[in-house]
């Protein structure tokens, strides 16, 4: 194999990974958002049946 191809071999793979974890991004954003909701809705000083319905509309519509 000669040094070009070593270098549009490891240039592909390079890119490969990239793509790849873009995708991871979104999903680690996405997850800190509901925790997040989640978080400020255990939070709020009001009764337990009203954070369940809360969290699961939440998650619901996200």
């Amino acid at each position: 194999m000669t040094t070009q191809k070593m270098q549009q071999a490891l240039h592909y793979m390079k890119s490969s990974c990239a793509r790849k974890n873009k995708k991871g991004i979104a999903f680690i954003f996405a997850s800190n958002f509901i925790w997040g909701g989640i978080l400020i809705i255990h939070t709020l000083p009001i009764d337990i049946k009203d954070k369940k319905i809360y969290i699961h509309e939440l998650l619901w519509h996200t």
